[in-house]
């Protein structure tokens, strides 16, 4: 696992992801307290049905990735009403964090853009990251080429 200012991270390939989700308009100044609140809202509303929530995505105005414009939570099963998404096959940084609460996510993406990405040798490909939650954890994934 390669270490680049104390981030371990490792590099994935993922097939073509199909995903359905639903998602809110938000920005860099917003999206700490806009994301956490509208993934409980949405976990809440279907979790019965449809079981936890599987992924979230964070969009972007800027292939620089300097000004977010979007959250979306999404699921891996059809859900009537949402927008169905295609993730293309690519290779993703990984980055692990050992919980799936906001607090512990967000300090992951800032220590990513903080600290990371200005060392950083990889050319990040036009695709939203994406947060997979399992197992008690969640992976903070970037796509690269």
């Amino acid at each position: 696992i390669p270490l680049t200012n104390d981030i371990e991270y490792t590099i994935i390939n993922l097939d073509e992801l199909t995903l359905y989700g639903v998602g809110i308009k938000t920005n860099n100044k917003d999206i700490s307290k806009t994301a956490p609140k509208f993934f409980t809202t949405i976990n809440n509303k279907y979790l019965d049905k449809y079981g936890s929530i599987k992924y979230a995505m964070v969009t972007y105005k800027d292939k620089e990735r300097n000004s977010c414009n979007g959250y979306y939570v999404l699921y891996d099963k059809e859900i009537s009403g949402f927008e169905k998404i295609i993730i293309p096959k690519s290779k993703w940084l990984v980055f692990k964090i050992n919980s799936q609460e906001a607090k512990d996510i967000q300090e992951m993406s800032h220590k990513f853009y903080l600290e990371f990405l200005p060392s950083c040798k990889y050319n990040f490909k036009e695709l939203p990251e994406l947060e997979y939650y399992h197992d008690n954890i969640t992976d903070f994934l970037v796509p690269i080429y």
